[in-house]
């Protein structure tokens, strides 16, 4: 047993020959983790000895009573990879191509420095948190922006298109 851990879908520990075997055809779905147990429980390719089930990185299914402080890194075939701390912290990269971000619950996800959010085809941002001001940009080029000073553009497309306001408009202060 080791607070550092690794184990994979090709071989598992066998209670019957007392060692590590590969495992038989047809094979599952190919996957590798490597994980931090704090608390020394077995893995699937150690003999789990007295202990009623395994660890396999994640604080619910840690035999150890304490279940905080795990660290999962998750290489999947089919899912892509996946990284998990304690408290269901998760950053997922997809074999489909997304990237998930999953704060755990009441947790909050942060972003130092610009923050952008581009078009899938083209270079097109269309969402950038910066040090002065937060730009919501259509492909069009319209566009809103909310200042740090406290103003907010509305610009239309080359300055040439229409905002409308459907329901009330109430001013307070000059309009220019």
């Amino acid at each position: 047993m080791a607070r550092i851990n690794g184990t994979n879908s090709d071989y598992v520990f066998d209670a019957v020959s007392g060692g590590v075997v590969e495992v038989p055809d047809p094979k599952p779905a190919v996957e590798m983790r490597l994980f931090i147990c704090p608390y020394d429980m077995p893995n699937t390719l150690e003999d789990q000895g007295s202990e009623p089930s395994r660890c396999i990185g994640i604080d619910e299914d840690c035999p150890n009573p304490t279940k905080s402080g795990h660290a999962l890194m998750h290489l999947h075939q089919n899912d892509g990879i996946t990284l998990r701390t304690d408290n269901r912290n998760i950053l997922q990269l997809t074999q489909n191509g997304d990237i998930q971000l999953r704060p755990s619950t009441g947790g909050q996800a942060e972003v130092r420095g610009i923050f952008e959010v581009r078009q899938a085809s083209g270079n097109t941002v269309l969402l950038e948190v910066g040090p002065s001001d937060v730009r919501i940009r259509a492909v069009n080029g319209a566009e809103v922006v909310i200042r740090s000073n406290g103003n907010i553009d509305l610009i239309t497309e080359n300055n040439a298109g229409t905002v409308n306001i459907q329901g009330n408009l109430v001013v307070s202060g000059t309009i220019n």
